[in-house]
């Protein structure tokens, strides 16, 4: 798109923050689901295929004794449509009438300097709301439970195929301080159930702070600290408000690194009301490998090629002459029947996670009800 002699207002320019603010963004600690998934090119129908069977140990036979044969399994085949997602905002008349004053060489150096900050800041915000988006579905990867109903876009409840018995629910609430076993369920999934079953070994659990509070305040825990130190401490003489220390001390109680994470983000819901939502649920901890992130062969976020891009450059639009482009891509456009008279910024993507490994995660369910609102 071209905006006469707006020189500021500029796709090429817009584009070019939007991708180098995305690359930042991946390394960012908040996006921390985004930051250990690789983000890999990829073609919409894009054909995975899954080997289903099973390897045989190979038979110990005598010379001239026929070796047995066994089925050799097939290939699986599923056909990945990648969605689109995808945000705008709005350039408001004030910031427009500062830019004309520059197309037309009546601005200062004031507000030059105003048009290189909020360009800039523009821009993050289009990336930061893509990559919040993009985090959250990864997390629901790793949870096996995505679930999206906003603006007539209804995916119901998505899952990448982890078994059962990784996705368990605990028998007695971890806001049970008397009854409730967080080490020993903790401990079933990571020491028996993943390796027994699955060869997992699992080295990392990500978890909220209300479920790790929820674990040092249980006696189980504190009974645990009082062997891993020796010493019969009295009620009250544990200082539970160390996070640190309790962390530490948990961590070396079940043998896995310990995080808590608690990144919230906002959106708009269906109403138009502004909901803070978080990206890891209060009532869910997350089991993972630290040698699997950033692994394209245990999962990977399948970024696509944008169809904006295509037509983008069909249309002359400045900076998509390049034609088709993997995203984040970024443009301007105005808007509609000049009512009201703005511009608008956008930002795309189309992609989705894709998990290779399906046991490579498992997901422990504590509670529920008005202790995990």
């Amino acid at each position: 798109m071209t905006f006469n002699s707006f020189r500021f207002l500029d796709n090429v320019k817009i584009n070019t923050i939007v991708q180098t603010l995305a690359d930042q963004l991946e390394n960012s600690d908040k996006l921390l689901f985004l930051n250990r998934t690789e983000v890999v090119n990829s073609e919409d129908d894009e054909i995975v295929g899954k080997w289903k069977g099973s390897v045989y140990a190979a038979d110990i036979i005598a010379d001239d004794q026929e070796a047995p044969s066994y089925e050799a399994g097939s290939f699986q085949f599923t056909t990945t449509v990648i969605p689109k997602i995808k945000i705008g905002k709005t350039v408001p008349e004030s910031v427009i009438k500062r830019i004309d004053r520059l197309g037309r060489s009546l601005g200062n150096q004031n507000d030059l300097a105003f048009f290189t900050d909020w360009e800039f800041q523009f821009g993050e915000g289009l990336v930061r709301g893509i990559r919040q988006r993009v985090n959250e579905m990864i997390c629901a990867m790793q949870r096996d439970s995505y679930t999206y109903n906003r603006n007539g876009i209804d995916l119901g409840t998505v899952t990448w195929g982890m078994p059962s018995d990784l996705k368990v629910t605990v028998a007695t609430d971890w806001s049970d301080a008397v009854n409730s076993t967080p080490i020993t369920d903790l401990q079933t999934i990571a020491v028996d159930t993943a390796p027994d079953a699955y060869g997992e070994q699992y080295n990392r659990v990500t978890m909220s702070s209300r479920a790790f509070k929820y674990v040092t305040q249980s006696a189980e825990f504190q009974n645990r600290i009082k062997g891993e130190l020796r010493y019969n401490f009295g009620t009250g003489q544990i200082n539970l408000k160390d996070t640190g220390a309790m962390r530490t001390l948990l961590a070396n109680i079940i043998n896995m690194t310990v995080e808590v994470y608690d990144e919230t983000f906002w959106e708009k819901s269906n109403n138009g009301a502004k909901v803070r939502k978080r990206v890891l649920p209060y009532n869910q901890v997350i089991f993972s490998n630290s040698s699997d992130d950033n692994n394209r062969d245990v999962s990977f976020f399948a970024n696509g090629v944008v169809t904006e891009s295509i037509v983008g450059s069909l249309y002359g639009y400045d900076g998509f002459e390049g034609g088709e482009a993997f995203g984040p891509i970024s443009y301007y456009e105005p808007g509609h029947n000049l009512n009201p008279p703005v511009v608008e910024a956008f930002a795309v993507v189309r992609g989705f996670p894709v998990k290779i490994r399906e046991t490579s995660t498992a997901v422990l369910t504590v509670g529920s009800g008005s202790n995990w609102a």
